[in-house]
């Protein structure tokens, strides 16, 4: 596997590429690094040079074409390059990641606009150069770049939490927030829901590349605010956001204005408009994230580091997206010159998740002899620890107590799922011990959405969010991208105790879990229950990736690699 960056994302992002190397090693192992792999001949032309043989490997491009100072079209056009080059000399797969997407704002015609869909063409090139899956952080309007992407798959990494942070300081009573435009207003809508805030939107009327119109189209909300925090998703030029401080400030020209934006990318007349609207006091605050790769000396600007937050979803997307393609390189065609091969990159054929990640149930062990016991499961290739901790009014007495979070962490360093059966969960999450976690799951019908905020700041830092749904029980898709989840488990039993029979109905709820892992939405699909080698081919042909064993594969609390091993072949006869 190689990591390799182009020289704009060095300058941009020059620590990004050792944590992602470091992130992909804790799941693979060997990561080669390559560093700055594009260059310009003398007659500034690009030029490509490759440090070692990458055949037959898989390659994830680091690119940032939005940097202040940058030219896109030349980063655009280094990274189709880099990307071409790898294909030409035997990689098996290759993605990108782009913390920001160029381009991706053309993402629509408009009428009376004679306009190319730039976002289409950007993802037809591409797809000629050899890239299949193109990663980036949401933003701008998913579903219309999602539907311009053909040349190559997009997937989105969620920002929930990243822009729960950027709003976190600035909410508090007589806040209220203002989506700038039609296309923002149900994120904003959406956040204003879960911190409990009310929300008010603006019309809005672009009448050249840096000036627009605007009107607030309800603003009576703003009678009774203190502060008013415009969200919004992307700042270039500045007008957008300078029209809705003015039109706040002329209804009501006491209150406080400040702003957060996932991804800050200022032009030069932009940076003047900034500074002018901070310093003068018409914006009180600006705070942003680094995903463009800019970072401008203004006053009153906070630059939080995007990575930290999207590291883990993007490793999980790499891998996941890589296990899809063909593990060959592009076949040269008969009679085809080696002029022409590199103008012959066929997309490779995708092929089904080849076999899942296996999760073994702690509760279904000996848990007196855990430190010999996991070391076995390991050998038979276990990849996690399921650790179910239950209140008994709604778990029943099928539970761990929390206590052996600690004790796994002891004698494993096997990624811990901790799945809390609770009624009120948040209860439990500020337990400290629940910090050694690496994902936390309850249960979709335990999470009040009165007290999203509540919730969300109960959990532990740097812990992932899963949901779990029974059988039965349809996936709140709402509720997934409001908290920022990246699994959601399917309960393929009625929880509560071991040894209980399959339910088909959660091959429903897999299929349906599975889409929002397709659309970029999760990044895993798990079933939990009745796992064994009868049902464990179908639950991965509906969509799951990840298997939870308990009682079937671990009979009499011991490890069985025969029964484990027999579950791993039956992956093989699909």
């Amino acid at each position: 596997m190689i990591v390799a960056t182009c020289s704009s994302f060095e300058s941009a992002f020059p620590e990004a590429a050792e944590l992602i190397v470091e992130r992909l090693r804790g799941s693979v192992g060997n990561v080669r690094l390559q560093r700055s792999i594009d260059g310009v001949f003398p007659d500034g032309e690009l030029c490509v040079d490759l440090a070692d043989d990458p055949t037959g490997c898989h390659v994830l491009l680091l690119q940032c074409a939005t940097n202040f100072g940058a030219d896109p079209s030349r980063e655009m056009m280094a990274l189709l390059a880099a990307a071409r080059s790898y294909r030409d000399h035997g990689a098996a797969y290759v993605a990108a990641f782009l913390p920001h997407l160029a381009y991706s704002r053309q993402d629509r015609h408009v009428p009376t606009q004679r306009r190319p869909l730039m976002a289409a063409l950007v993802s037809d090139l591409a797809g000629a150069a050899g890239i299949e899956d193109v990663i980036t952080l949401r933003s701008g309007n998913a579903a219309l770049l999602d539907a311009s992407f053909a040349g190559a798959r997009l997937t989105f990494l969620p920002v929930d939490g990243l822009v729960d942070d950027l709003l976190r300081p600035l909410v508090g009573d007589g806040a209220i927030l203002v989506a700038p435009d039609a296309g923002i207003e149900p994120a904003v809508s959406a956040l204003a829901r879960a911190h409990g805030v009310p929300v008010v939107a603006a019309v809005k009327k672009r009448l050249g590349p840096e000036h627009v119109s605007l009107a607030l189209s309800d603003s009576t909300a703003l009678d009774t605010a203190r502060t008013a925090i415009i969200v919004d998703d992307l700042i270039t030029s500045a007008g957008t956001l300078m029209a809705t401080a003015q039109a706040v400030h002329e209804r009501c020209e006491n209150v406080a204005v400040h702003a957060v934006s996932t991804h800050l990318r200022p032009t030069v007349f932009g940076s003047k408009r900034l500074q002018k609207l901070l310093s003068g006091g018409d914006l009180r605050s600006l705070r942003a994230s680094d995903a463009a790769g800019s970072k401008p000396e203004l006053d009153n600007l906070a630059v939080l580091p995007a990575l930290p937050y999207v590291l883990a979803d993007l490793v999980d997307a790499f891998l996941r997206l890589g296990r899809r393609n063909a593990p060959s390189p592009p076949a040269v065609a008969a009679g085809a010159t080696t002029a022409t091969v590199s103008l012959l990159v066929p997309r490779p054929t995708p092929v089904p998740v080849p076999r899942p990640t296996l999760s073994a149930s702690v509760i279904c062990m000996n848990l007196a002899d855990l430190r010999a016991q996991v070391p076995r499961l390991e050998d038979a290739g276990v990849l996690r620890l399921h650790v179910d901790i239950a209140d008994p009014g709604f778990g029943g007495e099928f539970g761990l107590p929390v206590q052996i979070i600690s004790d796994l962490r002891s004698v494993s360093a096997l990624p811990l799922d901790v799945h809390i059966m609770y009624a009120k969960p948040e209860r439990l999450l500020r337990h400290p011990v629940l910090r050694m976690a690496d994902q936390i799951s309850v249960h979709q019908r335990s999470v009040d959405r009165g007290r999203l905020a509540e919730f969300q700041r109960a959990l532990p830092d740097g812990v992932s969010l899963g949901l779990v749904i029974n059988a039965d029980e349809p996936i709140d898709q709402e509720l997934v991208e409001l908290l920022g989840v990246k699994t959601v488990t399917v309960m393929s039993v009625v929880p509560g105790g071991a040894g209980r029979p399959f339910q088909e109905a959660a091959l429903d709820g897999i299929a349906h879990a599975r889409r929002l892992r397709d659309r970029g939405i999760l990044s895993a699909v798990e079933a939990d229950g009745a796992v064994d080698q009868d049902t464990a081919p179908r639950l991965v042909s509906a969509g799951a990736d990840r298997l939870v064993i308990g009682s079937r594969m671990l009979p009499g609390r011991e490890v069985s690699l025969p029964r484990i091993r027999a579950l791993h072949d039956s992956f093989d006869k699909r």
